[in-house]
């Protein structure tokens, strides 16, 4: 089952990919007299393992707090994705910049449900287990995951941010075999870890950047204490 850890983690790492700013190259229109400012783009593409995919991506940026004139804008952002292979994804993220940019707040959350399949090198099994040839069988699966994110930072010099950061994921596999029972196999997997992460950020702006920099550093601990099914 070693096809389907990988494909798992590589689904939960495009979903938190979606979290980080997603619209630095579509600047909301500005309206002086505006208090919230949305920037949106369609998503359309194509690929032979998922078929045709498309949905939307959409962010809103405000100010938490009318008299700081330093924090930047706090944004939240909505994403949707459905494919004719029936996968679909969603995914939140809330940004807070807070107290003249002493804090900053993050919060995400999302749920994915991707039909895949994989090659098992088992060259005697019977045809009616799957697409049968000599070296072995297609076998589909469904892998449902659903995640959040808490990302908590406190600036402790100009530009360093500091702060404890929390991640969570829950995963069903279900395997397109029926056992003798009449049920498909499944496997269950949850993540829990507790980490803290540092940021140099030393951008002009941090939605629409045009110079300095950023550099963003997460260490994560998975335990068992903390509800993880595994250490890994």
């Amino acid at each position: 089952m070693v096809y389907s850890k990988i494909t798992k983690y590589r689904l939960f790492a495009l979903l938190v990919f979606f979290a980080n700013p997603l619209f630095s190259q579509n600047k909301p229109i500005k309206t002086k007299d505006k208090k919230v400012k949305i920037a949106g783009v369609p998503m359309l593409n194509y690929n032979r393992s998922y078929g045709f995919m498309f949905g939307a991506m959409g962010q809103a940026f405000y100010k938490i707090n009318k008299k700081d004139t330093i924090s930047p804008s706090s944004s939240t952002m909505l994403m949707g994705m459905y494919s004719t292979s029936k996968t679909h994804m969603f995914v939140a993220v809330q940004n807070f910049y807070l107290n003249e940019d002493r804090w900053r707040i993050k919060l995400v959350g999302g749920y994915g449900d991707m039909f895949f399949q994989y090659f098992q090198q088992l060259p005697n099994l019977p045809p009616a287990l799957g697409e049968y040839n000599v070296d072995g069988v297609w076998i589909d699966y469904e892998n449902k995951v659903g995640f959040m994110v808490l990302d908590v930072k406190r600036r402790v010099i100009e530009n360093l941010y500091l702060g404890p950061l929390f991640t969570a994921s829950w995963t069903a596999t279900i395997f397109d075999i029926e056992n003798p029972t009449g049920e498909l196999p499944t496997r269950n997997a949850n993540m829990m870890s507790l980490g803290y992460g540092i940021t140099y950020d030393s951008r002009d702006n941090v939605n629409f950047p045009t110079s300095g920099f950023y550099i963003d550093f997460k260490n994560r601990f998975n335990n068992e204490a903390f509800g993880a099914t595994s250490t890994i």
